[in-house]
């Protein structure tokens, strides 16, 4: 759903965040974004306030100041890294840094409900502002992989509302 002019990149998050594509207008293959995508492997644990502080820099640093910022946070656990903090607080906190400079996270729990912190991810998507089309909280559960192709769809129209005039197309 990405256009010629849109931004992406790509954070990974275990047991550190991994800053894996810096923000580019280069999507697809052979060296864009869904490269990096591709070679992604779960492993570790989940750090998610790290990987929500990346992205709010990679933003900062190489964003499109008149484009719509936006961080889509998909996890299949909970938030349980850096160590020797409370790392859902340290989580909700990076989501609070980056609503206060006008970010909006959408979340995607993957997996199954117990072990999706569902209310966190709940709470980060609030708490940027993040909405649904329909105009609920910007959080979303998929099951499995084959869900995540409407959530997309869903995630892209609703960027659209936050868009000028034009609209979405």
């Amino acid at each position: 759903k990405l256009g010629l002019t849109d931004q992406s990149a790509l954070v990974s998050f275990a047991d550190e965040a991994k800053l894996e594509k810096e923000l580019s207008s280069d999507h697809l293959l052979p060296n864009g974004t869904q490269k990096y995508v591709d070679k992604l492997a779960t492993n570790g644990a989940t750090n998610i306030g790290d990987a929500i502080d990346f992205s709010t820099n990679q933003i900062n640093d190489n964003g499109n100041p008149q484009a719509n910022k936006v961080i889509i946070l998909l996890t299949d656990g909970i938030a349980n890294r850096p160590e020797g903090i409370d790392a859902e607080a340290y989580a909700e906190q990076k989501a609070q840094e980056a609503a206060d400079v006008g970010y909006k996270i959408f979340t995607i729990g993957l997996g199954n409900d117990e072990d999706i912190d569902q209310q966190m991810l709940r709470d980060i998507a609030n708490t940027t502002g993040a909405k649904k089309v329909n105009g609920d909280i910007g959080y979303y559960h998929a099951n499995n992989g084959d869900d995540l192709s409407n959530i997309y769809n869903d995630i892209s129209l609703a960027i659209c509302k936050y868009s000028s005039i034009s609209g979405c197309k």
